[in-house]
């Protein structure tokens, strides 16, 4: 595997990843969409190939990107050397270098260890063999890993917040096998891959003794347990805090024509395990009164937003879909083996799952071994084409708060007797029978093996039980082959359970353990997590559930911007009430003036001013004035020069209204646009009166 990793090149000081309201747009940040055509003089057409359209930026662009690896030998500064008098040789990139496009200067930024000149000399000196890795090779501190004796009944959690800032592909089986879409729902197969691969490279050369047997206490020795990684969508209006999303239990039913709860712009969600279940099977509503259609009830897809006020169902995170093309410029076809599309997660979206540790010295230990704090911030890359752009995440860990799965309800309160108690898996589960075959439903001998009862203490309700199976597939990168494929039963999957011969209080202990421990295979990666008598399966005023503490990931800019634009409407809107009348732009022509302040892009701001001083003066079009004829607007009557001057001083305002906002964190070319925009619908609407008046006149 190669040990370095490039970014996307990003504008400079954007966000990471850009929110909606910094969206480039071409005219705006120095970009423009240029169409091209040749046509062909015999047929009147375009020739083949000759008509496109494409994007094109001038010279006041700037984006910054990063190649990183978790290395950090003599070895990799030799690497980042080499790097650096490549990126050094670049001079033209994208399409049409050689037609004068693409001409750039590729330059490196760093601490005092990796500044650009130091990187190019000791190029010069490993070209010249005048040092040598091994000379310098020291290696980090050993970290030693002791695992206890015995399992924890309690172990140390710790949560974890993921935000994704570039496209994120964790691909599921490809049915067609050049389609790779992404699945909805982490595995912790992810976050483990990554935090063992960023090990292993940092201690490339020292992974031995000591450090390989705290390196398997870790990963192989049931030292470190990672969760599935769920969606949390943040709350309307609150961008610090978020509703986590689990999958729908296979038991939960809603109407075809208008699926959710009741009171969320639904007609209710209802179990077949409950009371109240309808019979037959039609939404209540729908068929209340006579005359009415009959609407069937459907299952559940997606995810249940934890949320007891207006929960919404059927959710599901954002995709988008990437096509990757080579074309043959002579055949015009695909080329053989370069015809595949992603769809992948789409960035500024959150995560959150959890870390369970032996104790807290091994999430030290982990901490340590992997160059993390416990502050958090790491930046990490998951899933597939990490190398090209995509799968770039932050992370955040929330050592006092994990995030509930189960609700803040306590097991003892949630079982309170032996019969009708029902199991949920909530991640997917890998689980095998006697002979190694793996279940495809569930089955009273298995459920009391996992559970460490006895045969015949478990019992399934007739006609409770819900399960699909799907096949859980991987690929080994190191090995070029595939590995394994197991079948597990999906997220979800439910089923109503009697106990026969034990009391409350050990069933509760039972059913604790395999909360906590989980049931079936590889449930260090989060497969088998299981709850009993989960909230989801009653009404949403019975859900106690803690909304996710998103401020952990430190996005005071992007809240920040958002408050600031706000606050900077505001203020704007109420000076122009405040100041401007129908009397300075009481004249149709300015309307023009209008059309010219709206398409100005936001970077036009500060000298728009001069620029609506030169509007009209014959100089910008003859060099000598011609007789007899006067300029617009500043010579045409007193209602003109009165507009003009009452234009410069709103724009004045504006400046400083902008500086102002800009200095509490907002971003100067968005405010500008923004400004200017209102400035402009006001003087439109001035301007179309007077012209309306004039035509009743």
């Amino acid at each position: 595997p190669k040990p370095w990793q490039i970014a996307s090149a990003r504008p400079v000081d954007a966000l990471k990843p850009l929110s909606p309201s910094e969206r480039w747009t071409p005219g705006e940040t120095a970009a423009q969409i240029t169409t091209r055509a040749r046509i062909n003089p015999r047929t009147r057409r375009a020739e083949h190939n000759k008509l496109f359209a494409r994007e094109e930026g001038d010279g006041r662009l700037h984006f910054r990107f990063e190649a990183s690896t978790p290395a950090a030998d003599a070895e990799t500064l030799n690497q980042a050397a080499w790097l650096s008098a490549a990126a050094r040789m670049v001079h033209r990139v994208g399409s049409g270098r050689r037609r004068g496009l693409g001409e750039c200067e590729i330059q490196v930024q760093g601490d005092d260890t990796w500044t650009q000149d130091k990187l190019l000399d000791r190029f010069a000196m490993v070209v010249r063999k005048q040092v040598s890795a091994k000379d310098e090779e020291t290696g980090p501190a050993p970290v030693s890993v002791t695992l206890p004796e015995a399992p924890q009944a309690s172990p140390y959690r710790v949560g974890v917040l993921m935000r994704l800032d570039e496209p994120l592909l964790a691909a599921r089986r490809a049915e067609a096998g050049n389609r790779f879409e992404s699945v909805t729902m982490l595995p912790g197969t992810l976050l483990r891959g990554a935090l063992a691969w960023r090990i292993a490279q940092r201690f490339v050369g020292h992974l031995q003794g000591e450090m390989y047997e705290a390196f398997l206490n870790l990963f192989f020795r049931d030292g470190v347990r990672f969760s599935f990684l769920y969606p949390v969508k943040p709350a309307s209006g609150n961008l610090r805090r978020g509703y986590l999303h689990l999958p729908a239990p296979r038991d939960l039913r809603t109407c075809e024509l208008y699926p959710g709860y009741a009171g969320a712009e639904g007609h209710g969600v209802w179990s077949k395990l409950g009371d109240d279940y309808p019979d037959p099977e039609t939404c209540p509503q729908c068929g209340a009164s006579p005359g009415k259609h009959q609407v069937r009830l459907e299952s559940l897809n997606g995810f249940i937003e934890l949320s007891s006020a207006k929960p919404v169902v059927n959710l599901s995170p954002t995709q988008s879909v990437e096509m990757h093309i080579h074309m043959e410029p002579k055949s015009g076809r695909v080329k053989s083996g370069a015809l595949f599309e992603y769809v992948a997660l789409e960035p500024g979206q959150y995560f959150v799952g959890e870390i369970a540790c032996a104790n807290e010295q091994v999430w030290q230990a982990l901490l340590a071994m992997a160059d993390l704090t416990e502050e958090g911030g790491a930046s990490l890359r998951l899933g597939k084409a990490i190398r090209r752009g995509h799968g770039l995440v932050s992370l955040a860990w929330l050592p006092k708060k994990p995030p509930s799965l189960r609700s803040e309800t306590p097991l003892s309160k949630r079982v309170t007797g032996v019969k009708g108690v029902i199991m949920t898996f909530l991640s997917d589960a890998i689980i095998t029978d006697a002979w190694g075959r793996y279940v495809r439903g569930f089955e009273a001998d298995w459920i009391a093996r996992e559970l460490g009862l006895a045969p015949g203490q478990v019992t399934i309700i007739a006609g409770s039980a819900f399960s699909q199976v799907r096949p859980i597939t991987s690929f080994s990168g190191h090995l070029g082959l595939p590995r394994w494929e197991d079948r597990a039963l999906v997220a979800g999957s439910t089923v109503a359970l009697n106990f026969d011969d034990i009391d409350v209080a050990a069933l509760q202990q039972k059913l604790a353990a395999a909360e906590n421990a989980g049931l079936g295979w590889r449930r260090e990666e989060g497969f088998g997590l299981v709850a009993f008598n989960h909230p989801l399966h009653q009404a949403p005023e019975h859900w106690v559930f803690d909304r996710i503490d998103l401020n952990a990931l430190k996005l005071a800019r992007s809240r920040g911007s958002t408050k600031v634009l706000a606050d900077f409407r505001a203020q704007w809107e109420a000076h122009l009430d405040e100041v401007l009348t129908s009397k300075p732009f009481g004249h149709e022509s300015f309307g023009a003036v209008a059309r010219i302040i709206h398409a100005a892009p936001g970077r036009r701001g500060p000298t728009l001013a001069h620029d609506l001083k030169e509007v009209g003066l014959q100089e910008q079009v003859v060099p000598t004035p011609l007789p007899g004829r006067d300029n617009f607007p500043l010579a045409e009557k007193d209602e003109g020069r009165v507009g003009m001057t009452t234009l410069f001083s709103l724009l004045e305002a504006l400046k400083e209204q902008v500086e102002e906002s800009a200095r509490q964190g907002g971003n100067r070319m968005q405010l500008w646009k923004e400004g200017l925009a209102m400035l402009a619908e006001r003087i439109a609407a001035y301007a179309s009166n007077a012209k309306k008046q004039k035509e009743v006149t």
